[in-house]
């Protein structure tokens, strides 16, 4: 083979060193092309991670502008105030701005629980801006309004449930919180309903101290006749079922084989999935889904109340405790839907009608009065109004609405209104204070009527109660009927401290040991009480109670039998949403 000398050539050193050169320039270029593609994919990268970031805070907070206008929306409907167009919502240092408008017509329907529920429908947009990112969130929703006296009890906070003797209540019972159940050791309280619900959890053990509880507490199956026990601890345990405070919320399940699933026979499930077997649908708690009902506000019940956003005609000047007229949205305060529609109001004695007009009525409807009050630990003034004197002058309100107070009542001096002779009313019948409410003797007991007393708080004396107490004494009851429907106030338990319960709510000032107390109506506490703020007691000089017959008045359940301006509650029944 012949070969070509050229390829046999020694290269000079010149020309290595260009070869080299040349080589490294194209490395140079290489690498400054992959440097550069790193470059662009870590900046799309980090544009890519910006975007996203941004994202998911705009959602963040245009969700949270729907939040807050949904919340806007169930305390205006709740408290009779009129809906903004629109407001806005600060999360940390951003702001998401909404509008809120009404769209179609309102419709009623009977609920498979029996409310009879008024529907109204909102158009919420929310917007919220990040830099040049830009996210709107529209949402429709339903607002079921119900009336608050078709609960036989709504509490908006704990509602704790300790009666001594036996109960039995028919009719729907929610919290907005927590429910504490049981009774005496041999009692039974038995709940009659299709509706036993609460937006937190049941537990079968005492709010103050966490101490298990007694009795037996029969929920009705939904629909039927049955009644499951909600079983206390020793009831558990008699099953050969270890739990806290017994089958309740906090009852985890019970794996009987250990084979690490609860669907074994003797297995238990959590109260979570059990209770929807056991009780049907009747008993639900938050982790059902409950969601919160939305109550008017203790605002709802003064003379005047604040509103704000210029909706106002009143101010108040602290130094004097008067409210001034300053015209239509010139103010902060404007006058309570009950006062400002009362057909008959009653301050510091004085009686005006629903113009404002100064009333004469007859000697002795409307007298100055007082009492010794033991719980408060003072005597406490009282404005009486004679309610047949009232009857017979001609004077009571066509619209079935009266409004009472006394001005200089304070919570160092809770003074009040007291209600005598009511046996019979005459006609349906809502009565409103701010004040402390007494009802002496029989209430609306002579061809009943649609009846309702709204106030800070609401004290029951019996027929027998003649006014002579005074500090150490303790007249006895008789029994007294009541049959009306209460929103009052109270205190709420602390660690240590008993509020009393619902089985105390309503007030008594005598010794009812062995008396029955008979109250046919509905039981709601949605505040606490801003005047008359002692602690619960019982026994010395402040009351014994009663043997208590009370339950809902189910004419309550038709709409057209309803005490006079009934408050609603407000919640979202349905809603949808899109970007």
């Amino acid at each position: 083979m012949t070969h070509h000398p050229s390829l046999h050539r020694k290269l000079r050193p010149t020309q290595r060193r260009g070869i080299a050169l040349f080589a490294a320039m194209i490395a140079v270029i290489v690498v400054a092309g992959l440097a550069s593609v790193m470059f662009t994919t870590a900046q799309s990268e980090m544009t890519h991670a910006q975007v996203t970031r941004s994202t998911a805070e705009l959602i963040h907070l245009a969700e949270a502008g729907t939040v807050a206008a949904e919340s806007v929306v169930l305390d205006r409907v709740a408290n009779s105030l009129p809906v903004p167009d629109g407001g806005s919502v600060q999360v940390g240092p951003q702001v998401a701005t909404y509008t809120i408008r009404q769209f179609g017509d309102q419709d009623r329907e009977t609920d498979d629980v029996g409310f009879q529920t008024t529907h109204v429908h909102y158009w919420i947009q929310s917007q919220a801006e990040l830099g040049q990112y830009r996210k709107q969130i529209n949402r429709m929703i339903d607002v079921g309004m119900i009336p608050i006296f078709q609960f036989a009890i709504f509490y908006d906070k704990d509602l704790e449930m300790q009666p001594g003797p036996s109960l039995t209540l028919t009719g729907r019972v929610h919290s907005n919180a927590d429910v504490y159940a049981g009774c005496g050791g041999s009692s039974t309280v038995t709940i009659s309903s299709k509706y036993f619900r609460c937006v937190g959890d049941m537990y079968r053990r005492r709010k103050e101290s966490g101490i298990a509880t007694a009795g037996i507490f029969n929920v009705q199956k939904y629909g039927l006749s049955d009644y499951p026990t909600m079983y206390n601890r020793n009831e558990m345990t008699a099953l050969g079922i270890p739990s806290d405070s017994g089958y309740d919320s906090s009852f985890l399940g019970y794996d009987a084989d250990q084979d690490g699933y609860l669907d074994g026979d003797k297995d238990w499930a959590d109260f979570t999935v059990g209770s929807l077997e056991r009780w049907g649908g009747t008993l639900q708690t938050g982790s059902h889904g409950m969601k919160r009902i939305e109550p008017p506000r203790i605002g709802s019940i003064k003379r005047f109340e604040e509103v704000g956003d210029g909706l106002g005609d009143y101010t108040y000047d602290p130094a004097t405790g008067k409210y001034s007229y300053v015209g239509s949205g010139g103010g902060d305060f404007r006058k309570s839907r009950f006062y400002a529609e009362a057909g008959l109001s009653i301050v510091d004695g004085a009686a005006y009608d629903a113009s404002g007009k100064r009333l004469l009525l007859p000697p002795g409807t409307i007298t100055d009065s007082s009492m010794y009050d033991a719980r408060e630990k003072l005597t406490v003034t009282l404005t009486e109004i004679d309610m047949n004197k009232l009857r017979t002058s001609g004077y009571m309100p066509a619209n079935g609405l009266i409004y009472a107070s006394r001005t200089e009542s304070s919570s160092t001096q809770p003074n009040g209104i007291r209600l005598r002779n009511g046996g019979n009313l005459g006609q349906p019948l809502t009565v409103v204070s701010e004040n402390p409410v007494y009802v002496w003797g029989d209430y609306n007991t002579m061809l009943k009527q649609p009846a309702a007393i709204i106030s800070d708080a609401v004290n029951l004396l019996s027929k027998a109660w003649n006014n002579s107490k005074v500090r150490g004494s303790l007249p006895k009851a008789t029994e007294t009927t009541y049959n009306f429907a209460m929103i009052t106030g109270g205190d709420e338990t602390t660690p240590g401290t008993y509020n009393g319960g619902f089985e105390n709510l309503p007030r008594f000032h005598e010794d009812w040991t062995k008396v029955k107390c008979r109250i046919a109506g509905s039981f709601v506490k949605i505040f606490a009480s801003d005047l008359a703020r002692a602690m619960w007691r019982i026994g010395g000089d402040v009351y014994w109670p009663p043997e208590r017959l009370w339950d809902y008045d189910s004419q309550f359940n038709d709409p057209t039998k309803l005490p006079p301006y009934t408050p609603i509650v407000a919640q979202v029944k349905a809603s949808g949403w899109w970007e």
